[in-house]
């Protein structure tokens, strides 16, 4: 089975699952592994099963049949290209096989992978919340200096530099998770498209997320950093709900926000006074 008919008989979600543990982001369940093994083991085998070469066997014997003419000594007996042929025979036989073979162990795989909103809520919501529970437990020891350049960790005490050094992995298990989540949930999003709702729940009005540029008030500005470390380590001290939605639950945030009914404009005034 080639590549390109692996990605479309697996799914780019699948194949983001599977990426993500065997790079040790996630941990997959037991099932799910065995499948994926055996697929990859049929792959395996058929590329290390060798054919012979039963036309260069074919070519000899007729140079033996040649030559036993020329010398008139009787047809040399095909023995060797019979063997060959056959093994050819067989070849051909079992690449038949493991073809059919990892078609069916795919179909394993696909069977063993749940649906992505489970995969979210079962596997990679536990995963990421437990890496955001360690690293909140380092910058709550350590302070928010974790989420700085290397520099200000190696100038300190060598439990923060190694603090920091556990930091920065649980930040790439995080951004693994993430990309993860982002590839699992993006195909079914109806309403939050833009992902205003993948990371936390709380509204773009709040003042935790925006703050007011000095230069023009009517103009806001995101004070969150866009390096990663620096990035985890602004949310875990922002007091915002960290979160990992599925997609249901983060469209349903989304509406949630923003495709409530617009109030009464009468009952605004009135509440405010002016009615």
């Amino acid at each position: 089975m080639n590549q390109t008919l692996y990605r479309a008989e697996l799914g780019l979600s699948s194949q983001a699952l599977i990426s993500a543990g065997k790079a040790g982001v996630l941990e997959l369940p037991a099932q799910i592994n065995a499948a994926v093994g055996a697929f990859e083991r049929a792959g395996a085998a058929r590329h290390a099963h060798q054919s012979v070469d039963l036309e260069a066997a074919r070519s000899k014997y007729a140079d033996e049949v040649a030559e036993s003419l020329r010398r008139d000594t009787g047809l040399p007996p095909a023995k060797t290209v019979e063997k060959v042929a056959a093994q050819a025979q067989s070849h051909e036989e079992t690449q038949r096989a493991l073809v059919a073979a990892e078609i069916m162990l795919i179909g394993e795989v696909r069977a063993s992978i749940p649906p992505a909103d489970e995969v979210v809520s079962g596997l990679v919501r536990p995963a990421m919340l437990a890496a955001y529970d360690e690293a909140r437990t380092l910058i709550a020891r350590h302070g928010a200096v974790l989420g700085e350049a290397a520099d200000a960790a190696i100038s300190g005490p060598p439990a923060l530099a190694s603090a920091w050094t556990a930091f920065g992995i649980l930040v790439s298990r995080i951004s693994g998770l993430r990309d993860l989540h982002h590839r699992l949930t993006a195909p079914s999003l109806t309403m939050d498209t833009t992902g205003a709702f993948a990371t936390w729940t709380e509204p773009p009005t709040d003042d935790r997320l925006w703050g007011r540029s000095p230069v023009r008030l009517a103009e806001r500005w995101r004070p969150w950093p866009s390096d990663s470390r620096a990035f985890t380590a602004w949310l875990l001290r922002s007091g915002l709900t960290v979160w990992v939605p599925t997609a249901e639950e983060q469209d349903a945030r989304h509406a949630d926000v923003f495709a409530a009914p617009s109030p009464n404009p009468d009952a605004l005034l009135t509440a405010v006074g002016f009615a």
